[in-house]
């Protein structure tokens, strides 16, 4: 039997048996405001303990809320409490039973009687106040009663979730609503279905144009705004044609301050359609050193980074620090991006496309060149190139004491292309042959390259460094792994087959692999990697041409390469250069080199003679296991240093 009795707040304990355990702080405090409103409208349910107490086996939200009126003082700590007792044994039971077959109220059911206490004069709080809740939570239930009586009833029978018809309540028009209601299939379970068809011909504030603009401004031109009571970020502008003609007002302004830095153009992309086609490379800015200034406050920065990403190493994710390593980071990116420098030349022929990131962001493609102006830039380049070969050549022949600065500009010519030519010095090779000959120096070098991990590692860095900081390609290595289509030697072409087989093929399986490797293990396959992007041939004829050469010398002389090792001249090779370059071979020769020189003269006009096979033969003959390299093969003379000694200084001063 059971019975029901008033017994004080402080001989009631909670009971193990309960089974409930989890019950939120917030929870508790808006049914004590309820109690506190409205009285207790619920007896606990207790059963006899040992003692004078007494164990809650249900209604254990209502005894805490109950203890915290008394620890606040509202009631006494000895309140009269409402209880049924019931004997221990089915005290798990009937918790049990009590927190299961809990029916929540239904939220149109509340719905109405909220409407009904604000239309009897309540102010929001005033409800919010007396139920313990939010007034956030009125607010809503009080945006439902304005809902069509149709779409009540359809979520009373089923047709209508509670969020679909939560989305319902963005207008106010009973009228759309129900045109919105008619549209969609039943049941409408997808809010997202019914606030797209009501904010038709709206703009939501997250679009990038209204980030760019943003709604401060948007409200002070005389825009409004639609909130969605339900959805914090369901904010809507009402007039998108006002936030385009803001947007163009602002990118007018921008595109302004960019014409007025010297660009010959720029477009605006507010609808960030594909441009590609119509555009060619890109210029790309190089950096100046920065001031002392500059560089101290880049430093001062870097530190100030460092030591706030140590110190928020754990730190909680609302911590204010967060939001200054941000600004620092922002502040060095300003900075850096004051050194950087364009140049002037070529931005009269470039321009700037201005756009709309998704965050709402101006992004600048600064230095895009059309294709109609890519003639002017690549003709910028080549006449750069050829001063620059002026100026080296001048400097060249000033050291020599070999010409003037009149002789080192007739000097340089053009060929059929407009290529500048090399300096004419005499008899030149075929340029089929110079490729060949650089062909043969490109293979041993790639082998060579493929067996010096540290070579291989420099050159890596090197093309890199020149990809990263002069924004140009390494002339002759190609550090992407292109490989080159060149038939190499067998002594790279094994290890590298060797390896390929190693490998996965997946890239990341490739990626653990490569993780998985000793560092000695990388150096040998980046040193084989590295070779196979090297690709040094050339004709011998244009600056390109040179250039490829200088490399090609720089590094033959790194790795000590010993072209005789991998090429030696035949008959078919000589019978390839002119008479002239026959002459001078074979006047170098061994065999003349320890004549007398009225014997050598008299030899050389005897060979001079000859046709061209004969001559071709008797070169062959005369420097055959000689050694004798091109000098396209031969690698660059030692550097000479001179160092002036103190006796030296003496003897300047004695002869002064």
């Amino acid at each position: 039997m059971s019975n029901l009795q008033l017994i004080p707040l402080n001989r009631l304990i909670v009971s193990r048996l309960n089974v409930r355990r989890t019950d939120r702080k917030a929870d508790i405090d808006a049914l004590a405001a309820s109690i506190s409103a409205h009285g207790l409208l619920q007896n606990l349910t207790v059963s006899p303990t040992e003692t004078d107490k007494f164990d809650v086996v249900a209604g254990g939200r209502r005894h805490a809320a109950l203890k915290s009126l008394a620890k606040s003082g509202a009631i006494a700590r000895d309140f009269a409490v409402p209880c049924q007792i019931i004997e221990s044994g089915g005290a798990s039971e009937v918790s049990l039973a009590e927190n299961v077959q809990r029916v929540a109220m239904d939220a149109m059911d509340e719905v109405d009687a909220f409407s009904s206490l604000a239309d009897a004069g309540q102010s929001v709080d005033d409800i919010a106040r007396r139920f313990g809740i939010g007034a956030r939570h009125v607010e809503q239930r009080l945006a439902l009663a304005s809902l069509s009586p149709k779409i009540k009833a359809a979520y009373r029978r089923g047709d209508v979730t509670l969020d679909a018809a939560r989305a319902f309540c963005l207008v106010d028009d009973h009228s759309k609503q129900e045109a919105v209601f008619k549209s969609l299939s039943k049941p409408i379970t997808h809010a997202g279905s019914v606030r797209s068809q009501l904010m038709q011909g709206r703009m939501r504030h997250t679009d990038r144009l209204a980030r760019f603009v943003g709604l401060e401004a948007y409200e002070a031109a005389g825009g409004t705004l639609k909130r969605d009571l339900f959805e914090t970020d369901g904010i809507y502008v009402d007039d998108p044609a006002l936030i385009n003609k803001l947007a163009h007002d602002r990118l007018d302004t921008v595109r302004n301050d960019a014409l007025s830095q010297g660009w010959a153009w720029v477009e605006v992309n507010i609808n960030q359609h594909r441009f590609e086609s119509a555009y060619g490379a890109r210029l790309q800015p190089t950096r100046r050193a920065m001031t002392e200034e500059e560089q101290a406050e880049s430093d001062r920065l870097g530190e100030e980074i460092e030591a706030l990403e140590e110190a928020l190493d754990e730190a909680e994710d609302n911590d204010e620090r967060w939001a200054r390593l941000d600004a620092a980071g922002a502040e060095l990116e300003t900075l850096r991006a004051t050194t950087q420098e364009w140049d002037v030349e070529m931005k009269r022929h470039a321009g700037v496309i201005l756009s709309i990131g998704h965050d709402g962001a101006a992004n600048f493609a600064y230095g895009v060149v059309r294709k109609a102006d890519q003639k002017k830039i690549n003709d910028i380049r080549r006449r750069r190139e050829l001063e620059e070969t002026k100026r080296n050549r001048l400097v060249s022949s000033d050291l020599d004491g070999d010409a003037d600065d009149a002789n080192a500009d007739s000097e340089l010519g053009n060929d059929a292309n407009g290529v500048a030519d090399l300096p004419d010095a005499g008899p030149r090779m075929p340029k089929a042959l110079v490729s060949e000959l650089t062909l043969a120096r490109t293979r041993a070098i790639r082998l060579k390259v493929s067996l010096n991990p540290d070579i291989a590692l420099s050159l890596c860095v090197f093309a890199l460094a020149r990809s990263s900081f002069a924004h140009q390609s390494a002339h002759g290595i190609d550090v992407r792994a292109e490989t080159s289509g060149i038939s190499d030697h067998e002594a790279l072409e094994e290890p590298r087959s060797a390896l390929a087989d190693r490998v996965p093929g997946g890239e990341s399986d490739l990626l653990a692999w490569c993780m998985d490797q000793t560092t000695d293990d990388l150096q040998t396959s980046l040193a084989m990697l590295v070779a196979e992007t090297i690709d040094l041939r050339h004709e011998g004829v244009g600056v390109a041409d040179r250039r490829l050469q200088g490399i090609g010398d720089q590094i033959a002389t790194a790795i000590n390469l010993d072209m005789t090792h991998f090429w030696k001249p035949d008959l078919e090779f000589w019978s390839r250069l002119p008479k002239a370059m026959l002459l001078d071979a074979i006047a170098a020769s061994p065999a003349l080199s320890v004549l007398d020189e009225g014997e050598r003269t008299a030899l050389l006009r005897a060979h001079a003679k000859l046709k061209k096979d004969a001559l071709a033969l008797a070169v062959e003959q005369a420097l055959d296991g000689a050694g004798w390299l091109p000098d396209v093969l031969k690698p660059m003379p030692e550097a000479v240093s001179f160092e002036v000694t103190d006796a030296g200084l003496a003897a300047l001063e004695a002869a002064a």
